[in-house]
């Protein structure tokens, strides 16, 4: 677990699963999942077997699994997944597409989603 009060610069490789609440500047690439709380900030690339965004990430983020941006996420970034959750209230700007076959990922630019227009217009 990475707390609150922690500021990492660099990359991170793990072999397991993460909870982040501090600050990352620097790619995260792990086997297992990981969780960003509402208070994380991660301006970097996350690699991971499942993300649960909650807090707020500038980067790419591809996961081999599930993606799932909580309510209060805000994600400036492509998106690569296998299943994809986006709760009511999360900002989402970037492109996703959906992974192939278990360790191949796409090049994420099958869609350009802006959820924020879609809602306006919607509403």
């Amino acid at each position: 677990m990475i707390g609150e009060d922690v500021v990492i610069e660099g990359n991170i490789i793990l072999e397991g699963g993460a909870i982040i609440s501090g600050k990352i500047f620097g790619n995260i690439r792990t086997n297992g999942p990981l969780r960003a709380t509402q208070t994380a900030y991660i301006k970097g690339d996350i690699t991971a077997s499942d993300a649960y965004i909650g807090g707020v990430v500038e980067g790419n983020l591809i996961a081999s699994g599930k993606v799932i941006l909580k309510s209060q996420s805000v994600v400036k970034g492509d998106i690569v997944y296998r299943q994809l959750v986006i709760e009511e209230g999360a900002q989402f700007k970037g492109r996703c597409d959906i992974a192939h076959a278990l360790g191949e990922t796409a090049t994420p630019e099958t869609v350009d989603i802006d959820l924020d227009e879609i809602l306006r217009s919607k509403f």
